[in-house]
């Protein structure tokens, strides 16, 4: 017959079992929380929904037997989806354990141990066991993940596994200053074995004073299949070999916000002297763009605007108000993911609209370059840099550590140049200076005219400059090349079977502007990322009465700014602060028309 309403439930639903009782159902929401968790509705008139569940992570996927006595669903509060088991009556809750895995066939047990080759010490390391010709296996509770098609799962130091009998491939990887640890095991039937997995550097960072880190790391996230918690976070970020690693408490599209709970305003009590994890914040505008917040002492709030159907549906705060309330405490704001669209870098999904305005106002620190949409972003941050905004690259590669989808951590990050060693204020400060380049493998250095990425260069007059440069990685590349005000104005040559690309050039400067190292080459099987690529950040050079010709970019941003107004307007979520707005809005362009008009 035709449908009629029965009842409302006032949030999102992501799955609904209809088994059981025919006078209501279960349901899967995030209402009022982060997490998902499972609600009863009575399939009547003005009856009220009752929450059945309230656990820390994602209650899911529950079903109900006929009898409608007992509902089984998943949870992940302790890390790997579970199965519970739900008495209806008396409401208790009992997790059934998993004792083992019966594979249908004789089966034996293989001790992993990861090893550095020059310490001789345990590692943490991200592994990979598949059988010849079959699947990938992990231990039973391992968090185990999927990248570009190759199952892995974290081992600390060592782990026993139960195994068909067989052989296998064992692929051990532990981030970009280790070379790729490759063999094979045979498993027999009835016999308990050991294996070492030797991994080995070819470049050590930090005995030449370089640490790596990330902006943006989503420990917790909507559609994530496991809970991460800082020590699953510490595991995986070691076995990346991550020296600083940012966390990001978000919202997704809701209400909720994740990993709140995570958050010191100080680096994470489990941070080692060789890891640190430190709970910052991404801001997520859905017309600005997104900023990541760190170095913070205390969350920035509101922490998103612009969802419709939220707590926060309008547009303001705007970005630049955000990241002077972060600079309050001394927190450091970089756009992030700011283009994945090269022809047209605004239209990006989660693009930066906002960018142009806050860097012409100085409110914007950084750039996460590295990151998805890499080569659309160097397209927008050379314009930015063309006109004069002192804007050093950063990373952000935005993954998901409960998802089993997705990149590692760090899978590209920024090395900071840090003599005294790692200390993560000294880090931040780095990075917001410059002395730092950005990679997914490959190393950099760069000189010009005896000054470092990060330096300004002061010329009374044009004249040539001395720039050497060198890129070396654990695999072949393509090409070095030097970037002067976004064109390639010198190249370097390979040594070494490509594995090393030099250059020691002399350059023209007519102008004031910038100057880049950058490099790039074909991902090897099983990279953590689609591509080799490298970039420093800039040189800046000031040459007393010569600006550089800035019309082009500074028109180009003007018709950028007015596209963002007309969408502001077309939105309509700037209740009570239009004004404020446009005033933001209006400096901004005066800014570039000065620019425009600049010879």
């Amino acid at each position: 017959g035709a449908p009629s309403r029965v009842t409302v439930f006032p949030a999102r639903i992501y799955r609904i079992d209809w088994s059981g009782d025919p006078r209501s159902m279960r349901l899967v929401s995030d209402f009022g929380v982060a997490h998902n968790d499972i609600w009863e509705l009575p399939l009547q008139p003005r009856s009220p929904a009752r929450k059945l569940t309230s656990g820390q992570a994602d209650e899911d996927w529950p079903t109900t037997t006929r009898d409608g006595a007992t509902t089984y669903h998943t949870a992940n509060d302790d890390g790997a989806t579970a199965i519970v088991r739900r008495d209806r009556s008396s409401g208790r809750s009992s997790p059934i354990e998993i004792d083992g895995v019966d594979f249908r066939e004789p089966t034996g047990r293989v001790l992993l141990e990861a090893v550095d080759r020059d310490s001789g010490e345990l590692v943490v390391a991200r592994v990979s066991v598949r059988r010849e010709g079959g699947k990938f296996h992990a231990p039973v509770g391992a968090l185990y993940r999927l990248t570009r098609g190759l199952g892995h799962f974290t081992l600390r130091h060592r782990e026993s596994l139960e195994l068909p009998a067989g052989d296998y491939e064992v692929i051990a990887f532990r981030g970009p200053e280790y070379r790729v640890a490759q063999s094979r095991v045979t498993v027999h039937a009835g016999r308990y074995d050991a294996h070492t997995i030797v991994l080995e550097r070819w470049v050590d960072a930090a005995r030449l004073g370089l640490h790596s880190g990330e902006n943006h790391i989503h420990a917790n996230y909507g559609y994530g299949a496991w809970y991460s918690t800082p020590q699953s976070v510490l595991d995986q970020c070691e076995a990346e070999d991550l020296d600083v690693a940012n966390l990001m408490v978000a919202n997704s599209d809701g209400d909720g916000v994740f990993d709140r709970e995570f958050f010191r305003g100080a680096p994470d009590p489990l941070s080692t002297p060789e890891t640190i994890l430190y709970w910052n914040e991404e801001f997520r505008s859905t017309i600005w763009g997104h900023l990541t917040l760190v170095n913070l002492d205390r969350l920035v709030e509101p922490i998103f605007t612009g969802f419709a159907g939220t707590t926060n549906p309008h547009d303001v705060p705007t970005n630049a108000d955000i990241a002077d309330r972060a600079r309050v405490q001394d927190g450091v704001s970089s756009y992030t993911h700011p283009a994945s669209n090269a022809g047209d870098p605004y239209a990006s999904a989660y693009s930066a609209k906002g960018l142009p305005v806050d860097a012409a106002l100085g409110h914007v620190d950084t750039i996460d370059v590295m990151g998805f949409g890499y080569g659309a972003s160097l397209g927008l941050w050379y314009r930015l840099l063309d006109c004069g905004f002192r804007l050093p690259a950063a990373s952000g590669t935005d993954c998901f550590l409960n998802r089993i989808h997705s990149w590692p951590p760090g899978w590209g990050r920024t090395y900071v140049r840090l003599p005294g060693g790692l200390d993560y204020g000294a880090w931040i400060e780095g990075q917001r200076a410059g002395r730092s380049f950005v990679t997914t493998g490959p190393m950099l250095e760069l000189t010009a005219g005896g000054r470092e990425p990060g330096d300004t260069i002061e010329l009374t007059a044009p004249g040539e400059l001395r720039v050497t440069g060198r890129a070396w990685s654990a695999h072949p590349l393509d090409r070095l090349e030097v970037i002067s005000n976004g064109e390639v104005v010198a190249t370097g040559a390979p040594k070494e079977e490509r594995i090393e690309w030099r250059l020691d050039t002399t350059i023209r400067c007519d102008t004031s502007g910038w100057l880049a190292l950058r490099t790039e080459g074909p991902a090897p099987r099983h990279h953590g990322a689609p591509r080799l690529v490298a970039h420093t950040s800039p040189i800046f050079i000031e040459i007393t009465g010569h600006p550089r010709d800035t019309r082009e970019t500074a028109e180009y941003f003007l018709k950028w700014i007015d596209r963002l107004e007309t969408d502001l307007r077309a939105r309509d979520r700037i209740p009570t602060a239009l004004g404020h707005v446009e005033e933001q809005l209006e400096r901004a362009r005066e800014i570039y028309r000065r620019l425009a008009n600049r010879r």
